[in-house]
């Protein structure tokens, strides 16, 4: 396995804590750190995502309900990545091969099955509310919230130590996270000497 393939598929607090020095930099024409950083998080996402199964799972499960709802144009454009994306994936999705979906797909799934979910307050992708909607018919789940934390918890702090708990007890009540209290986010770095103090 190469190095690259072991990095965070998403941008590292580390990364994230560079990003206002690097902004500052670049306005100031030194170009250098950002273009770099831009350069390692491209290809650590190029490593670690397989396309072909993201469009696969997205064409099948998301695609189909694009339009089921009006979208306001100009809110649309006004967004950050403005109408692009959207456009991309029904473009995409428009020749990419569907798999079968369960009719049932959107209901909640009721189970008693042993459940782990994991989020982020500071994630604005799949943020804690969701978890909890789709825990809500769930009778054996535990949701961990990672306070200031983004998006994928499963290699911050203590984390991977109460997922393997959880594989080896298969029993959400039986595990100790009193240790994500101590997770931290990376301070902001203002200057090449290191983040704030």
């Amino acid at each position: 396995m190469n190095s690259r393939r072991r990095s965070a598929c998403w941008p590292s607090p580390l990364s994230i804590s560079l990003i206002p020095l690097l902004v500052r930099e670049a306005g100031e024409q030194r170009y250098q750190g950002l273009a770099a950083q831009y350069l390692m998080t491209t290809i650590s996402l190029m490593d670690s995502l397989s396309l072909g199964m993201h469009n696969s799972v997205l064409c099948t499960e998301d695609a189909p309900f694009y339009g089921s709802e009006p979208v306001d144009a100009d809110l649309l454009e006004a967004s950050y990545m403005g109408p692009l994306q959207l456009q991309a994936l029904e473009a995409i999705c428009s020749v990419w091969p569907r798999g079968p979906m369960d009719e049932r797909f959107k209901t909640p799934l009721a189970t008693d099955i042993p459940v782990l979910l994991l989020s982020g307050t500071a994630d604005p992708i799949t943020p804690p509310a969701w978890a909890e909607l789709a825990m809500a018919e769930m009778g054996n789940a535990l949701h961990l919230i990672g306070e200031r934390q983004g998006h994928g918890q499963i290699n911050v702090g203590c984390v991977p130590e109460i997922v393997a708990d959880f594989i080896d007890s298969a029993d959400p009540a039986s595990l100790d996270a009193q240790c994500l209290e101590r997770s931290f986010v990376m301070p902001f770095f203002l200057d090449f000497s290191g983040p704030a103090q």
